[in-house]
C-alpha cells in the first residue's frame, strides 16, 4: 500500500502538534512536528499482511494550546491484488469516508422521547437494587 496526505496546523500561538504513522509490524513509519505550517506525508510501497494495523497518531507537541489540526490520509493498494471484485483499484480516503455532514437527516426527539431519555439516564434507573 501507499499512504499519502497532508497534515496542517494553522495556529500561531502554542507549540503545535506531533503526528506519527505507526505500523503494528514495522514500527514507526513517520514522525512530523508542525507549528503553524503544513507538510505532505508519503509512505510508499509499504507491505501489509492480514491482521496488520496502521495507527495515525496526533498529540500535543508541548502544551495543550491551539492544537487543532487537519489530516486526511489516503491509503491506496498497489500491485496485482490492488483491484476489488468490480475491477476498481482499492483506496481508503479519510476525507471521503469520514468527513462531512451525514446524509441521513434525523428528526429531533419528541417530548415523550426526551422524557424517556432522561428517565433512562437517571441514577434510580442505573443503580437498581
Amino acid at each position: 500500500i501507499s499512504v499519502q496526505g497532508k497534515i496542517i496546523h494553522e495556529r500561531g500561538p502554542g507549540e503545535g502538534v506531533r503526528a506519527k504513522i505507526i505500523s503494528s509490524r514495522q514500527g514507526l513509519l513517520g514522525d512530523w512536528t508542525l507549528h503553524n505550517t503544513s507538510t505532505n506525508v508519503a509512505v510508499m510501497a509499504l507491505e501489509v499482511k492480514k491482521g496488520d494495523t496502521l495507527d495515525f497518531y496526533v498529540s500535543i507537541a508541548v502544551t495543550l494550546n491551539n492544537n487543532d489540526f487537519l489530516w486526511t490520509p489516503l491509503i491506496q493498494a498497489q500491485g496485482n491484488e490492488s483491484t476489488n471484485a468490480n475491477g476498481y483499484a482499492q483506496a481508503w480516503d479519510a476525507k471521503k469516508e469520514f468527513g462531512g455532514t451525514p446524509t441521513v437527516q434525523t428528526n429531533p426527539l419528541t417530548a415523550w422521547e426526551k422524557y424517556a431519555q432522561v428517565l433512562l439516564l437517571a441514577n434510580e434507573f442505573l443503580f437498581v437494587d
